[in-house]
């Protein structure tokens, strides 16, 4: 290897992106630098490695297999590099200044999204906000670094992304008011939920086995659910059970943010397991000040949210 003492952590930086996006016109944009710039960079990691890294292809480029061998372990040197410009404890978001890219879980995040508007114009009001709702391309967006931090309920640690354990989630049962299910007196099985129509909250890549909570505990008992419809968006879905006999499982927060036109009630047992929400982040950024402190509001927001969710149905 020659030059090594060139090596600079932005080099090593355009070099994860080139590996990720195989091109060099995408790497300029994400990093908005001129092409060039990045040409000019890859040209000095070709002397550094002493060899071809990205071959030029109809498609774009192709990874060498040194650079996939360079790229297999860049976590730990990205991270030991980051940790370098966070020697210093102090950080003041009020004058913090960027573009701010945040991804949460649709379920709560018809209450989440406000409640971190509001406190992240106050506290940190220099920077250009995006909240978007978790898909199929959100773990991507944030092991490429578009995607600051998101919120979901599983933990997804890999070389390039890490997990952070928040709290509990809370989940309810939603149905109409005057619906058949509420006269009985007894608490509420599987079976019961099972003799209605069923609408399951669409939420893509949320778990490993793509299926619901509520289609794994059947399985488990032998059930079939009378599912009806997927659908992603959760007003729709309240929409929808005020004019029919048909329930649905979804987050208490973003159920109880629908306003009192639906009755929540406690599911059967057999869907009380323990998911938590996680905070979801870069490795490479998971060190900077900045993203800490995100981290930070993001927890003690889900957490005060939680507890609001729980004092209210206490209360109810």
């Amino acid at each position: 290897m020659n030059d090594l003492n060139e090596m600079k952590y932005g080099t090593l930086k355009i070099f994860k992106l080139l590996y990720e996006e195989l091109s060099i016109l995408n790497t300029a944009k994400l990093l908005q630098e001129s092409q060039s710039k990045v040409s000019y960079e890859l040209k000095r990691l070709r002397e550094i490695f002493n060899d071809p890294l990205f071959i030029r292809c109809k498609t774009g480029l192709l990874a060498s297999e040194r650079a996939t061998e360079i790229y297999k372990k860049l976590p730990e040197t990205l991270l030991s590099m980051e940790s370098l410009y966070n020697i210093t404890p102090d950080f003041t978001p009020s004058i913090y200044q960027g573009q701010v890219s945040i991804a949460v879980l649709e379920p709560i995040a018809v209450s989440l999204i406000p409640i971190l508007y509001h406190r992240l114009a106050i506290e940190c009001p220099h920077v250009q906000l995006s909240i978007s709702v978790w898909n199929e391309n959100t773990l991507d967006m944030i092991r490429k670094e578009k995607i600051d931090i998101a919120l979901t309920v599983q933990s997804l640690d890999s070389d390039y992304v890490k997990s952070e354990l928040i709290c509990p989630s809370l989940r309810m049962l939603a149905c109409r008011y005057n619906h058949p299910i509420l006269k009985s007196k007894n608490e509420i099985t599987l079976i019961d939920m099972c003799n209605y129509p069923i609408i399951l909250q669409s939420i893509p890549c949320w778990n490993e086995y793509g299926s619901s909570l509520i289609e794994l505990a059947c399985r488990d008992k032998g059930i079939t659910p009378n599912i009806t419809a997927k659908i992603a968006y959760l007003p729709a879905i309240v929409s929808i059970l005020k004019s029919s006999n048909s329930l649905c499982y979804s987050s208490a927060a973003g159920l109880m943010a629908q306003g009192d036109s639906i009755k929540l009630i406690k599911a059967p047992r057999e869907l009380d397991t323990h998911l938590n929400y996680y905070s979801i982040y870069s490795r490479s950024r998971g060190n900077t000040l900045f993203n800490k402190w995100l981290r930070d509001v993001l927890k003690s927001e889900v957490i005060k949210l939680m507890g609001e969710c729980s004092h209210h149905w206490k209360e109810k």
